[in-house]
């Protein structure tokens, strides 16, 4: 033809069903001595920025917001904290319950998760919130917790303290709270990809 175009690798050895999108692939396949690929740049372009084709993580990013928004729609504090508990039981726990405030007049927690071969309680304290949530609810777990741990009857098990909410984030004060304490904080858009992760099939019914 009178010219070429000396190009070089930008990598070799790679999987194409992990980088190659549909378009790229079909195009891929093309069996003649030029092609034109201006129409499909974009799948090149990512292709070449090594970014592996999940398609989980695509459905994830796509409905954990859909889903935050249909929580608050949708439930209120009372069905926020029973969808936490159906959240647990799909996660394999062995009891899922709210406790009794009369066991633990301390702080406070909406529901306990128990999984027995592990000798776990995960304590949870629920805040239905929008926008940024302060350090209260840390401080009531804390207190929940501490409650526990200085009970003189030592039961076994680990106790841990979450914190979920609906909320966009949780303030400074909060997180730096939570750290010291060993606390985990969850907003919503982490719990509706956690709901996701477990399978939110178990909502069907259940609320």
């Amino acid at each position: 033809m009178g010219y070429f175009w000396k190009v070089e690798p930008v990598a070799v050895n790679i999987s194409r069903s992990k980088y190659a999108d549909a378009l790229l692939t079909r195009r891929m396949h093309f069996r003649g001595t030029n092609i034109n690929c201006n129409d499909i740049k974009n799948s090149i372009d990512s292709a070449i920025e090594k970014k592996p084709i999940n398609l989980f993580s695509d459905i994830v990013d796509k409905c954990g917001d859909d889903i935050l928004k249909l929580i608050k729609e949708k439930l209120n504090p009372a069905k926020f904290e029973k969808l936490i508990q159906l959240y647990f039981k799909q996660c394999g726990a062995n009891d899922v319950y709210k406790p009794s405030k009369s066991d633990n007049d301390e702080g406070d927690c909406d529901v306990e998760a128990l999984f027995e071969p592990i000798k776990t309680v995960i304590h949870v304290q629920a805040k239905f919130y929008d926008k940024v949530a302060g350090k209260w609810a840390i401080e009531q777990i804390n207190d929940f917790i501490e409650f526990i741990n200085n009970n003189p009857e030592d039961d076994g098990y680990i106790h841990i303290g979450w914190v979920i909410s609906t909320c966009d984030d949780f303030s400074d004060k909060a997180k730096e709270l939570a750290a010291q304490n060993n606390r985990l904080l969850i907003n919503g858009e982490t719990f509706a990809e956690m709901l996701i992760r477990s399978g939110i099939h178990t909502i069907d019914k259940n609320l």
